[in-house]
């Protein structure tokens, strides 16, 4: 009885192992990778949020500027509602992401180059709201901008192989494993039968890796922007989307050596069984 016990709370501590290690390892494979992650936050740029954050910003550098800021609140207003600056907005949350992940040494995002394209429509929104000014003074002013601080310089990266994040995600997975490879002995040992106990682990981690895998393409389609196309649902859609090949990956591989280790029990059912296998007795000439 005592051994049961021990069995089942090996395996159940086992079974919380795998959990952390499949969500610490999908969590740190989509910080890693800023490319994927800038993408998957793209729809974040039609969101409110994002659109009234950076729409500020703008508004209080066309103050700082010189304007004034009924007029640039005017102005502002007018561009947000722009193609222009829906294109800018991408483009301004994809180089903050890589900013935030230090690629390339950037800690900023140079701003001026990103909103030049939206220069003739901040031009019209001038003109509508009684300032007359030319495209190449639109021009000058922007590109006075100052640039969009992202975080210091001599911090760690938010986002990225070398982040925090990713740090203590991969702590989490090397804690996971150790715990795993711990309660998956004991389990083991206090079972009758090593080695299917051993499979039937094995068999836990592939089945919750496969689970986890759908999990997050069901999530992905739960939340399909084609539903709605709200930037938020959008965004998570992405998120839940990417990655999800890496914890179907884990479930292959566990898959794999459970197959080996029903392989080596029958292998070794069968030596036994030939050598308890009573023999021919042997026949004596008179």
């Amino acid at each position: 009885m005592t051994r049961f016990r021990v069995e089942s709370v090996a395996a159940w501590l086992f079974g919380l192992s795998v959990t952390v290690l499949l969500l610490s390892v999908w969590g740190r494979a989509v910080v890693v990778d800023e490319d994927s992650l800038g993408e998957s936050l793209l729809p974040l740029a039609r969101s409110a949020v994002v659109v009234d954050q950076v729409g500020s910003w703008l508004e209080e550098e066309l103050v700082a500027s010189g304007l004034e800021r009924r007029i640039a609140e005017s102005a502002v207003a007018g561009v947000i509602e722009s193609d222009a600056f829906e294109e800018a907005a991408e483009e301004l949350l994809l180089r903050a992401v890589a900013a935030a992940a230090g690629k390339g040494g950037a800690a900023t995002v140079d701003v001026a180059p990103i909103l030049s394209p939206a220069v003739p429509v901040i031009t019209e929104e001038l003109a509508a709201a009684g300032i007359t000014l030319s495209a190449n003074e639109v021009r000058r002013v922007v590109s006075g901008l100052d640039p969009l601080v992202i975080r210091d310089p001599t911090e760690t990266p938010m986002i990225g192989p070398r982040s925090r994040m990713a740090s203590r995600l991969g702590t989490a997975t090397a804690a996971a494993v150790i715990l795993i490879l711990v309660t998956g002995a004991v389990a083991v040992r206090a079972a009758g039968d090593h080695l299917t106990a051993l499979r039937r682990l094995l068999s836990r981690v592939a089945l919750g890796g496969l689970s986890f895998g759908i999990m997050l393409r069901v999530g992905a389609w739960v939340l399909d922007p084609s539903r709605g196309r709200a930037p938020i649902s959008e965004t998570l859609s992405h998120l839940a989307n990417s990655k999800w090949i890496v914890p179907v990956l884990v479930a292959v591989v566990a898959a794999a050596l459970s197959a080996a280790v029903w392989v080596v029990r029958r292998y070794v059912r069968r030596v036994a069984a030939i050598r308890t296998k009573p023999g021919e007795p042997i026949r004596q000439e008179g």
